[in-house]
């Protein structure tokens, strides 16, 4: 954290926010709108990973952890829009999941 912090003070507000994903997850099963600003506040995931890996001074853990975003996020798009939320909104087709 403090390798990261270091580098790129400018990201700073932009972590904190991101752990603030976390609580307003569980008040979104409480009330709608904390599941909105859940949703929000989950867009940091997105940039947290080019700051993370930008902040590296290893070669070796730059690759490690570039390939753990890749597999994460191609992971949780399948599951996330193929499997769990087949609604035929995303994939119109049917497929072997949707039965």
């Amino acid at each position: 954290r403090k390798q990261i912090l270091t580098k790129n003070r400018l990201f700073e507000p932009f972590i904190y926010l991101l752990l603030l994903n976390i609580p307003f997850s569980v008040v979104g099963y409480i009330a709608n709108w904390g599941g909105r600003i859940a949703l929000y506040t989950r867009m940091f995931y997105y940039i947290l990973p080019p700051i993370l890996v930008n902040s590296l001074y290893i070669k070796n853990n730059r690759r490690v952890i570039e390939l753990y975003y890749v597999i994460y996020f191609l992971l949780y798009y399948f599951v996330q829009f193929v499997i769990v939320n087949n609604t035929g909104e995303v994939f119109p087709y049917n497929t072997i999941f949707g039965r």
